[in-house]
């Protein structure tokens, strides 16, 4: 477990990027991009809970509770539980949103969509289940929508529990709710069955050695302006549009080709130049190139008489050559003098 962010405050949004003191808003823009390192015995840790001391609305603690939840944070109260209103009581024991969070598939929840305000976000659960958030970081209620295909669930009929109210509705598909302003509304999604989400169409582009994201400085628009890569904050200088060609192709991002290394873990954001062909998944893999450097002309020739003293470079030309272990070729005697070779004339 690790922290995320710069220590924690009783306040909504601070303005920060990633310092001291982070709001709960400002903690959720750094956290969400890095679901891919949450898993059972790894867990992002977003710092202790602000529910019960103040600061913030009642909306604004109750959506801090969800949002740890779905993220798979560790909760940790940060308020004095010997004098803690009704209120803060009801949102610390949901136990809808305490059996999400504590989900033995242990996974953190990825975001779905995001256009600025409205921000969706996806949990599988050990079950089949799906926990859905559907967040509000605006200043005014605002519907927001999702749809079962995009969370990750196939199928024709799921049933919606909300994590709130304990009320059940069902749905063909779509998943849906009018949020308060800085509100969430979290959904537990189940029936039909469950796949990988398809990947969304819009969002940060997230380094996976560095934890950081693909910045456009100061939003600036002007043709040439180079992207560098900034600590998250959900700005939308950081999000990006990006399809790929096909299922196992390259990511396309803004017109220019960006590969994610697929099956590597640690690999970085891969950009390539505009004109740069992007090599195929399956090629990077199973075809990186040749295994062996060619010996220059002069070691190549006489290389068999001095064996011995490379024993590494000993192969046939076009062939791999092999690494024997050095014992593998003796060393001759210096008393057995030269080596005579039988010939039998007949």
């Amino acid at each position: 477990m690790w922290r995320t962010t710069e220590d924690i405050t009783n306040a909504w949004d601070t303005g920060q990027t990633n310092g001291y003191p982070m709001g709960i808003q400002n903690i959720i823009n750094v956290t969400v991009p890095l679901a891919g390192y949450a898993r059972p015995g790894a867990f992002n840790d977003p710092d202790m809970m602000e529910v019960g001391r103040g600061g913030m609305t009642d909306t604004e603690m109750r959506s801090h509770f969800a949002m740890w939840a779905v993220l798979a944070a560790p909760l940790i109260a940060g308020n004095d539980v010997r004098s803690m209103s009704s209120a803060t009581q009801s949102i610390l024991t949901n136990r809808n949103l305490i059996a999400i969070n504590q989900d033995s598939l242990g996974l953190q929840a990825t975001q779905v969509s995001f256009d600025g305000t409205r921000r969706v976000l996806a949990k599988t659960l050990a079950n089949g289940d799906v926990a859905v958030a559907l967040f509000n970081q605006g200043s005014a209620t605002t519907t927001i929508s999702t749809t079962a295909a995009a969370v990750g669930k196939t199928g024709t009929s799921f049933t919606l529990l909300d994590a709130w109210t304990n009320a059940t509705s069902t749905t063909g598909g779509a998943i849906s709710a009018s949020v308060p302003a800085h509100g969430t509304v979290v959904y537990r999604v189940s029936g039909g069955g469950t796949t990988t989400p398809p990947p969304a169409t819009t969002g940060a582009l997230v380094g996976a050695a560095s934890g950081r994201c693909l910045d456009v400085p100061q939003s600036n628009t002007a043709n040439g302006t180079q992207p560098v890569i900034w600590d998250c904050n959900g700005g939308a200088n950081q999000r990006w549009e990006h399809q790929r060609r096909h299922p196992a192709g390259p990511r396309q991002v803004s017109g220019r080709p960006a590969e994610r290394h697929p099956g590597r873990k640690g690999a970085d954001l891969g950009l390539q130049r505009r004109r740069q062909p992007a090599l195929e998944p399956e090629r990077r893999r199973h075809d990186p190139g040749p295994a062996v450097r060619p010996l220059p002309r002069r070691q190549r020739r006489g290389h068999r008489q001095r064996h011995h003293r490379h024993p590494l470079d000993l192969h046939r030309r076009g062939e791999p050559a092999v690494d024997h272990p050095v014992a593998a070729f003796p060393a001759r005697p210096a008393a057995a003098g030269p080596i005579r070779r039988r010939v039998d004339v007949r």
